[in-house]
């Protein structure tokens, strides 16, 4: 395992659970995970964006504006740990 790789995604439900597939891809390329990141992203089925909770949220999207500058601050500190 010489191969180091992180996982980064946006999502519009923040489930992890979205990085198994990917995981398990790179492991069967014998990579080594050295970090995840994820964060909100807006999601805009129908290609617009209501911001709504619940199951409306599938039809009229949520997480408006998503990653915003808090999402970025915390991606340009994962980075930075993975320089560590």
């Amino acid at each position: 395992m010489d191969k180091k790789v992180f996982v980064f995604s946006t999502s519009g439900n923040y489930r992890e659970k979205h990085h198994d597939l990917i995981k398990e891809k790179l492991n069967e390329k014998d990579c080594k995970i050295v970090g995840k990141f994820t964060c909100f992203g807006e999601f805009r089925p129908l290609g617009f964006n209501l911001d709504m909770d619940g199951p409306l949220a599938f039809i009229f999207g949520k997480n408006k504006d998503h990653p915003d500058e808090k999402d970025l601050d915390n991606a340009r500190e994962f980075a930075k740990g993975l320089l560590k």
